[in-house]
């Protein structure tokens, strides 16, 4: 169940699609779930992946680091990683203002 009842789920947003688009409901959800596993794809592979309009999705480097275990208190240290990043585009940002 949704905690947030302002929350758009997936559901509603295939409907969305489907309206906007003149597709089916079976058709948009394809659709989306094609977009999102493209979008994964590319970012695999190190790519960035821009939508005018909407953002930027890219992959960051976080370097290594101490940190401290907040249940034992131990310092320990955390490799390094990458991890996906969405920037919302100025465009999107003015829309919703």
């Amino acid at each position: 169940m949704n905690k947030n009842p302002k929350a758009m789920q997936k559901k509603d947003l295939i409907t969305l699609i489907a309206k906007a688009s003149n597709l089916s409901k079976s058709e948009s959800k394809r659709a989306l779930e094609g977009t999102i596993q493209s979008i994964i794809v590319g970012l695999k592979e190190g790519k960035d992946i821009t939508l005018s309009g909407l953002g930027v999705f890219k992959i960051t480097q976080r370097s290594a680091r101490k940190c401290r275990n907040p249940r034992t208190g131990k310092s320990m240290q955390l490799p390094a990683s990458q991890y996906p990043k969405f920037r919302v585009s100025q465009k999107l940002k003015d829309t919703i203002k």
